[in-house]
């Protein structure tokens, strides 16, 4: 849970009986209570590098894929903005069933895919994608 973003409150994120696939372990979290934060989560950690991008391209088939708010590709790679030299995974945009924003992404160096995701009225997604930014 240690490599979880803040914002989501005691007892919010429970481990999974059944990881996701291919995930040695992982939660699922219920609403993030910092401003614009999903009202749902998931987090998987993987054994390896291989695995964690097995998983991302497994998830991405998994909604309608938009260009990111920022105008960053996507499915595309992310870094942070002190680093810009120093990828740190993938990052996707999209909507889930026509209506529900979500964003997912993979940090190739601890290893975890996240996918978070907001049900009407919100946040919408470029609310989504700001928490993102700030919280990966």
């Amino acid at each position: 849970m240690g490599l979880l973003p803040s914002g989501y409150p005691a007892g919010a994120c429970t481990p999974e009986t059944r990881p996701m696939p291919g995930a040695v372990a992982s939660v699922k979290c219920k609403k993030n209570t910092d401003a614009d934060g999903p009202t749902m989560a998931a987090y998987g950690l993987y054994a390896n590098l291989s695995a964690l991008k097995n998983a991302f391209t497994a998830f991405i088939g998994t909604f309608s894929i938009l260009t990111c708010p920022d105008g960053k590709a996507s499915p595309g790679t992310w870094w942070h903005t002190q680093d810009p030299n120093t990828v740190l995974g993938q990052v996707a945009c999209g909507i889930y069933k026509g209506a529900e924003p979500q964003v997912m992404w993979s940090n190739e160096r601890t290893l975890v895919f996240a996918l978070v995701a907001a049900k009407p009225p919100g946040p919408n997604l470029d609310q989504l994608y700001d928490w993102w930014s700030s919280h990966s």
